[in-house]
C-alpha cells in the first residue's frame, strides 16, 4: 500500500475521488482456514493497520464487509459487527452487506 500510495498516477487517482479509497475484509475464506476466533482477531489486527497506514497517507478508508450467511462465513448480528470496529474503521461511512436468513 506504501508503494501504491507513492504512485503519481494513483495520487491522482485519489484526488480525483476526494482522497478515500478502501477494500473488503474476506470472512469467509480466513474462517474456513483459521476458524471464527483467529479469522475474527487478525481481521481485526488488519483493520489497525490499514487505519494507521490510510491515517499517514492521509487517505480516507472505506472498509466494505461482506457478511452473511452462518457465523463461519462471517454472518451473525450486522449491529454487533459494526460496534465491534476497531476506533477510526468508520471514518462516516461503512459498507456492509449481509444475507438475509
Amino acid at each position: 500500500m506504501d508503494e501504491l500510495f507513492a504512485l503519481p498516477a494513483y495520487r491522482r487517482l485519489l484526488a480525483s475521488r476526494d482522497k478515500r479509497a478502501g477494500g473488503e475484509l474476506g470472512y469467509s475464506d480466513s474462517n474456513k482456514d483459521g476458524g471464527y476466533l483467529t479469522s475474527t482477531w487478525e481481521l481485526y489486527k488488519a483493520e489497525l493497520t490499514l487505519i494507521e497506514l490510510f491515517r499517514h497517507h492521509e487517505v480516507g478508508l472505506r472498509l466494505f464487509h461482506g457478511r452473511g450467511g452462518s457465523v463461519g462465513r462471517g454472518g451473525g448480528p450486522a449491529y454487533d459487527a459494526i460496534l465491534a470496529q476497531p476506533s477510526g474503521a468508520v471514518q462516516g461511512q461503512i459498507r456492509v452487506t449481509s444475507k438475509a436468513r
